[in-house]
């Protein structure tokens, strides 16, 4: 399976911290552009233990991309960066700021079940894990780009190859024809890494100088509409 689509809107809230975790930035940018790439690749095996019930279980790879750039500057909280009270807007909303592009490579295992409700209509389930995945985040400030700063985007990169997750999709089907499907329902995917490191740019010597990474995070839900081919 092989998926392609468009982010046109939202909101990117970025903070920053010191030490101790005290806050010395807080801004938000609306997000006006954005893509995102998926692929799963699974193989399993599933049988019929009675009629209009079927049962089986897979493991596959899923690749997992997102790019989205954020424009503009709105100060959520006076700092020590040039924000002077909340709601000032430092940057307008027609200059790019800030761009997020995370990529995942996963390993999965699962479950899926399906159950015959009439003779086209039906209801199936699936559930995986992940026990093992890896990530790298790019994050480029694209205000900070001089190789007094940052350096050229992007200018902070996070890595880690200790992540897992998990996964999960319910869907209505109806069958048109007896190989082809259309569906409604909803899509969970959820992944998260607890160790790693964070690389720094020009500033910080090119990249040679790391941060530990402790926790990233990133999950996607929503409603799903389908048409699925078999043979």
């Amino acid at each position: 399976m092989v998926g392609l689509g468009a982010v046109i809107d939202g909101e990117m809230i970025d903070r920053d911290f010191f030490l101790g975790q005290f806050t010395f930035s807080d801004t938000t940018s609306n997000v006006k552009d954005g893509s995102l790439k998926f692929a799963m690749f699974d193989v399993g095996w599933s049988y019929s233990p009675t009629g209009g019930v079927k049962l089986g279980f897979f493991a596959g790879y899923h690749y997992w991309y997102e790019k989205v750039t954020a424009c503009g500057l709105v100060c959520n909280q006076a700092s020590i960066l040039g924000c002077t009270f909340p709601g000032e807007v430092q940057v307008g909303f027609d200059t790019a700021v800030l761009a997020y592009q995370p990529t995942w490579h996963a390993a999965r295992i699962g479950f899926i079940g399906q159950i015959a409700l009439t003779e086209r209509l039906s209801f199936s389930a699936e559930i995986a894990g992940i026990p093992y995945a890896s990530v790298q985040n790019k994050d480029s400030h694209l205000l900070r780009q001089s190789f007094a700063d940052l350096g050229p985007a992007p200018n902070v990169i996070a890595n880690s190859r200790y992540a897992v997750g998990g996964e999960a999709e319910l869907m209505l089907n109806y069958a048109v024809t007896p190989n082809i499907e259309i569906g409604v329902g909803g899509r969970y995917w959820g992944l998260t890494a607890r160790r790693g490191e964070v690389l720094f740019g020009a500033a910080f010597n090119s990249f040679n100088n790391n941060s530990s990474l402790s926790r990233f995070d990133q999950q996607r839900y929503g409603v799903l509409l389908q048409a699925k081919g078999k043979f």
